[in-house]
């Protein structure tokens, strides 16, 4: 499958550039949904997923993976993955795998449990749910609650560390013109 894909992406780009065409790349979307099933797609060498998750990209291939325990998806899957999307955690070992592995994103363990309680915590509503973005640059763009909020990390000082939540602004609309 990922030989015939780069194939055509080459023949394609090639093509393009005879016509110099300024169009996107067509492109391969992949949802892969509970791969706890399937030992071919959950080996941690060399596996289906890692080489759509490292080489994919190349060839205009995307991932979207639905899996229900952190650890079912190896190191290799979570370190190249775009965002995260998280539910509550109710496994512990999932949520010190997540805590250990995005903790040093915004200083430590400690500072991640308050980012995470922020997003859902007791006091988020029903079926909050937290994105991280690990690859961006500014730390208060990482983290949010849901998609309207963001989790911003403010420091005083290089000790004090203080966490606020910022809550976006809806787009406005206009209201409906009158049809008298």
């Amino acid at each position: 499958i990922f030989k015939e894909q780069e194939q055509i992406v080459a023949k394609e780009k090639v093509q393009r550039k005879i016509d110099k065409s300024k169009e996107p790349l067509s492109s391969t979307v992949w949802v892969i949904d509970d791969l706890s099933d399937s030992m071919s797609l959950r080996q941690r060498n060399e596996s289906v997923l890692n080489k759509l998750f490292t080489t994919g990209r190349h060839s205009s291939q995307s991932v979207f993976l639905n899996i229900h325990s952190m650890v079912s998806a190896g190191p290799l899957l979570r370190k190249n993955a775009s965002a995260l999307i998280l539910f509550k955690i109710s496994n512990s070992k999932d949520y010190k795998t997540v805590s250990e592995e995005f903790g040093h994103l915004v200083g430590g363990t400690d500072v991640f449990d308050e980012v995470y309680q922020a997003a859902l915590g007791p006091k988020s509503p029903p079926y909050s749910f937290m994105v991280i973005k690990p690859h961006e640059q500014d730390v208060n763009e990482m983290f949010l609650a849901r998609w309207d909020q963001k989790i911003t990390v403010e420091s005083d000082s290089e000790e004090d560390e203080e966490f606020e939540e910022t809550v976006a602004e809806p787009p406005r609309r206009k209201p409906p013109a009158d049809s008298k």
